[in-house]
């Protein structure tokens, strides 16, 4: 996949965040409170407000442009399981660069 249907797919998903309706958003908090009883709804919530902030279009082609060197590299995350989509930005950027 190239950085521009990366860049396209997650301005995709700021969309959908954008535009959850109430059971959407209901059913959302359910399911990840059922996965994971120490998130809240209110650190849920958090977490997608702080996603659809990340997602801006020209910040995230701008970090393409600062970083991409088209060289494969070989990464591996150990991401946080206590915090709603705490390793998202890592496997964002990875997928950028």
């Amino acid at each position: 996949m190239n950085q521009n249907n990366i860049l396209k797919t997650f301005e995709t998903l700021k969309t959908v965040l954008q535009h959850f309706n109430n059971k959407t958003q209901e059913e959302l908090l359910i399911r990840i409170g059922n996965q994971n009883q120490w998130f809240t709804e209110k650190s849920i919530l958090k977490a997608v407000k702080g996603l659809i902030s990340l997602l801006d279009a020209k910040d995230l082609e701008n970090a393409v442009s600062k970083y991409y060197d088209g060289k494969e590299k070989l990464i591996g995350v150990i991401a946080a399981g206590n915090i709603p989509a705490g390793g998202f930005a890592d496997v964002l950027y990875i997928l950028l660069t």
